[in-house]
């Protein structure tokens, strides 16, 4: 199975192996639902108008893990049926109070304010849950973004030898072009196409360097070394997604973003790979598997 990234019609939002089709009619979805078909399948991820593979990470486990197809839920309007919230600095996104199911949704700033969840399984990492408590909301200790558990459902392979991958996140995409498009010894990663591309080309390098957190994450995953970069563009939030992620898995120091020219050496860019912090992601796996509401 697999899951590409083109919108299809407005009034319906599914995503099914191998395309993708939107269901936004709020009352379709709320009239199945009262005849009880559905059941868990509503679904809250980020989706914009351009592709960024990360985004849909969540739905690809779903349906792996399920055969099933998710039903995007907008939550933007009240509703009593729960909507899971899985991948993702999301947790903003959470509008009314006993309606989230949360599975290692992150927020995306330290002082995010969001509604009440019904039941959080996990979270992306321990700030995450602090601003959980502190908010007065039920957390339990259980951490990792879903994202490491993608080589259950996508077999590991081996990279080429010497081979180096950048994974710029989605706006530093043209940034990332000029400074390394002209360069055969760099492999550019582009996010904007869907989880089995973007995780075959991931594991086709032995050494990697992204500014997106599930860049940084799923070449983790794959046991592949990366290294955490910035371009001239500041991201949206505060830094602490990708804080929140390195403590998840046990990295305490604060992991600072190298900033890239385009005139490091191939040397150069292996050596930042090799030497770059490397989360133990194993011991948060079981943790995700056994909290997955579905």
């Amino acid at each position: 199975m697999s899951l590409s990234s083109r919108r299809g019609p407005e009034d319906t939002v599914e995503i099914c192996p191998g395309k993708v089709i939107a269901r936004r009619n709020r009352s379709l979805t709320r009239i199945a639902q009262r005849f009880g078909f559905l059941g868990d399948r509503p679904m809250r991820w980020a989706w914009s108008k351009t592709v960024n593979f990360g985004d849909w990470v969540g739905p690809y486990l779903y349906v792996q893990r399920t055969g099933r197809l998710p039903v995007f839920c907008n939550t933007l309007e009240n509703g009593s049926h729960p909507v899971n919230f899985t991948v993702g600095s999301i947790l903003h996104k959470v509008q009314h109070d006993n309606q989230a199911i949360v599975w290692g949704s992150g927020v995306m700033q330290r002082d995010a304010r969001f509604a009440r969840p019904r039941d959080i399984r996990a979270v992306r990492g321990p700030l995450t849950r602090a601003r959980c408590l502190e908010l007065g909301y039920d957390c339990p200790d259980v951490f990792g973004d879903p994202a490491i558990l993608l080589p259950d459902h996508i077999a590991m392979s081996a990279p080429a030898t010497g081979k180096v991958g950048l994974i710029p996140h989605l706006d530093h995409h043209a940034e990332a072009e000029r400074l390394f498009g002209q360069r055969d010894d760099v492999t550019l990663i582009d996010v904007r196409r869907s989880v089995p591309e973007v995780v075959a080309d991931i594991q086709s390098c032995a050494f990697l360097l992204s500014s997106s957190l599930h860049g940084l994450i799923v070449s983790h995953a794959f046991d592949r070394p990366c290294c955490f970069v910035a371009f001239s563009k500041p991201l949206v939030g505060d830094g602490t997604k990708f804080d929140d992620y390195y403590l998840s898995g046990g990295i305490t120091d604060k992991v600072q973003a190298r900033r890239l020219s385009g005139e490091e050496s191939h040397e150069t860019l292996v050596q930042a790979a090799t030497e770059a912090a490397m989360p133990d992601l194993a011991s948060l796996r079981d943790g995700l598997r056994e909290s997955c509401p579905f």
